[in-house]
């Protein structure tokens, strides 16, 4: 079980919420301007999971103390016409790391899938469900109970109850300013496992 900090798990929740933004909306910075792009050529990832999400070397231009986080493979990815309003059918993905909508797949199941990463990376599991190691959610449980409730709001089970990948990343930063005045995080710069950059 890996244990990361608190205050990089909320950098590596913001960052992919943001790269949602980005891909279902074409908002580049979905804290300073949210307003989607009428251009934009919309898609689903539809295969967000941990061996998608990689660790740059390169300092992250939001929070220079961590590295960039990037969300990768792109080849279950399909184009949505009606972002929200007419569903993907899913062709192909991990059955663990499905949300409980699919064959049917909304850019609001994407958000759900990212709320299963931040269960799993928040618990020190690799994957969804991880229960045989033993005191599974005792690392859970330990977490700021405003990052466990924005890993229950996106992983709601009704689809349309979940909040837009453009609204997520704003969202994200209020509850994380909320945990450090409560004194429930420290923002200070902390070492990170070496567990995370191990293949």
């Amino acid at each position: 079980m890996i244990s990361i900090p608190e205050a990089f798990l909320w950098h590596i929740f913001i960052s992919l919420a943001e790269a949602l933004a980005f891909i279902h909306y074409g908002v580049a910075n979905a804290l300073r301007n949210p307003m989607p792009r009428r251009d934009w050529f919309a898609a689903v990832h539809m295969d967000i999971k941990l061996s998608n999400i990689f660790i740059s070397g390169k300092p992250s231009s939001r929070n220079p103390r961590y590295p960039t986080i990037v969300l990768g493979d792109f080849g279950c990815c399909e184009p949505l016409d009606a972002l929200n309003s007419m569903p993907t059918r899913v062709h192909a993905t991990d059955p663990r790391w499905t949300p409980p909508e699919a064959p049917l797949w909304w850019a609001t199941s994407d958000v759900w899938q990212l709320g299963n990463v931040m269960r799993c990376l928040a618990s020190g599991w690799r994957e969804p469900g991880d229960r045989n190691r033993r005191n599974s959610n005792v690392l859970f449980d330990q977490r700021s109970v405003y990052l466990r409730n924005q890993i229950a709001l996106i992983k709601h089970t009704e689809v349309r109850q979940r909040i837009t990948s453009v609204e997520l990343p704003l969202q994200l930063v209020q509850a994380r300013q909320l945990a450090v005045v409560a004194g429930m995080l420290d923002t200070r710069t902390v070492s990170l496992p070496v567990e995370l950059f191990r293949d």
